[in-house]
């Protein structure tokens, strides 16, 4: 069983890697070319 310590750990790891990789993801679509299969993962318009 794992301790509080550890699951506290691994939050803070995850939390910060999904901030992270959301973050880039706001950037992928313009850099690759506006590529179809990238718009199925990354923000396209963030206006709507």
């Amino acid at each position: 069983m794992l301790s509080r310590k550890r699951v506290a750990g691994y939050e803070i790891v995850g939390t910060i890697f999904i901030v992270i990789l959301g973050n880039a993801l706001r950037f992928t679509y313009e850099l690759s070319g506006k590529l179809a299969i990238v718009a199925a993962f990354s923000a396209v318009n963030e206006s709507v």
